[in-house]
């Protein structure tokens, strides 16, 4: 790979040129404009400039530094020859998160209901090339009560920012009268914490264990949730329920309804009773730490097959006590 450097606002390619380079961005951001319109920013440890180079198509953004920005660059011949079939699909599918800024809803394809809340419902829909998931939210509700509001801005703001191979990647947001649509990958696959309920049904023999899935599934959330803290995010909701297992059997966080941009502390309480930190319940303020130890409460779960603080109690709050009292 070679390195390139380019000053604060110098073009490094613009839409409808040949693509001969990938690019990985080691210093700086730069921006992704198409027509004018800002789609997105990629940060150091991402790369760009891979949707012409694989799909033999001419640029189809103009990408700009925004800062002044490191790249390594790689050659069109140099990634064919070291590419395999794996990093190939990895990268395809990659695209398919990221070149839909001009999909409509119109453009969207009803397949299947995914499931149904409060506010809204999920479905599975495709644009004729590629499957995702569309998490459609009531207007009137939302618009009835503005801490949604803010919590829907702050979800999709979040998402926008995050692009990693263990969290569920946003694609765009829409609406119309009725509905804010958040269009994002579609996981193929199921929850942890049906994976978990099924393991327990399918073992009467609840002293076997498996510590090298357990370790491979806590490596998996220990590097997403790095990676969250690394761009001040805090999830404040992990439990099973928000963790997708996908076709590859890999790891994905999912659902930040309620995750929140942290500078220095935060003292909202938020989270789910058995998976909660003692720090969020003291209400004295709280960071990133909630995030680990409701990883360590999954660890615990997925070991031993039951919740190290109020395992047996059937009130909210007696939970609560174990797990400030213990």
């Amino acid at each position: 790979m070679n390195k390139e450097k380019f000053q604060s606002g110098e073009i490094i390619f613009k839409e409808g040129e040949l693509g001969d380079r990938l690019y990985l961005v080691k210093k700086g951001k730069v921006k992704v404009t198409k027509e004018n319109k800002i789609l997105r920013e990629i940060e150091e440890g991402n790369c760009f400039g891979e949707i012409s180079l694989l799909l033999n198509e001419p640029r189809s953004a103009t990408v700009t530094a925004e800062t002044e920005v490191t790249t390594y660059t790689l050659s069109k011949d140099n990634l064919n020859h070291f590419i395999d079939k794996k990093m190939y699909e990895f990268l395809v599918k990659k695209i398919s998160l990221q070149d839909n800024f001009m999909t409509k809803i119109e453009d969207l394809v009803y397949v299947k209901s995914l499931g149904h809340g409060k506010f809204g419902s999920v479905s599975l829909v495709h644009n004729k090339k590629n499957l995702y998931a569309v998490k459609a939210v009531l207007r009137k509700y939302v618009e009835k009560q503005n801490i949604l509001i803010k919590y829907l801005i702050d979800e999709k703001n979040i998402l926008l920012s995050i692009d990693h191979p263990f969290i569920m990647k946003l694609v765009k947001t829409m609406k119309n009268d009725e509905f804010i649509f958040f269009v994002t990958e579609y996981i193929q696959g199921i929850t942890l914490s049906r994976y978990l309920d099924d393991k327990k049904d399918q073992d009467k023999n609840l002293n076997t264990k498996n510590k090298n899935e357990l370790t491979f599934y806590i490596a998996i959330l220990l590097i997403a949730v790095d990676y969250l803290n690394s761009k001040s995010i805090c999830h404040r909701d992990i439990k099973p329920d928000n963790i997708m297992i996908d076709e590859k059997g890999y790891l994905k966080l999912i659902d930040f309804g309620t995750s929140a941009i942290v500078k220095d502390f935060t003292s909202t309480i938020t989270g789910t009773p058995h998976y909660i930190a003692p720090e969020i319940l003291e209400g004295k303020g709280y960071s990133f730490s909630c995030d680990y130890w409701s990883i360590g409460i999954i660890a615990y779960e997925m070991y031993f097959n039951f919740f190290p603080f109020g395992h047996n109690a059937k009130d909210p709050m007696d939970v609560y006590k174990e797990i400030i009292n213990k």
